[in-house]
Parts: C-alpha cells; structure tokens; sequence
C-alpha cells in the first residue's frame, strides 16, 4: 500500500464486501510491513470504520459503568 489514500480506499472495499472490523485487520495484517497493533489502530482511526468505532466505545462506557 502506497498512501493513506489507498489504504482507506481498501478498507472502505472491505467494509462494502461484508468484511467485518477484525476481518479488516486481518487483511491489513497480511502486509508484512504492518503490525498487529498497527492495523488495529488504522482501522480504528478509518473515518470507513467511525460508525463502528462510536458504538463500541459506548458499549465499552454502558460496560464500564456496569462493573462499578
């Protein structure tokens, strides 16, 4: 992969296929130059993802407040 450019433009191709979030940082893995814990913060960060990113950081808030 090029650019942040073409990264968003394959995990908006992924999104649109059906892949779902950890499918995603599955394929970014698949690059050698990408780590684990960079792949997870690309997806994180993707504005492809940021729908799915606010639903799980309020679940992770509802869950939080729940243990307490």
């Amino acid at each position: 992969m090029e650019s942040n450019q073409d990264i968003e433009e394959c995990l908006a191709m992924l999104r649109i296929h059906g892949a779902s979030k950890i499918d995603t940082i599955k394929a970014l893995r698949a690059f050698p130059s990408i780590s684990l814990s960079e792949a997870k913060s690309i997806v994180h960060s993707s504005p492809v993802w940021q729908d799915v990113k606010e639903r799980d950081e309020a679940f992770h808030h509802t869950f939080r407040a729940f243990q307490r």
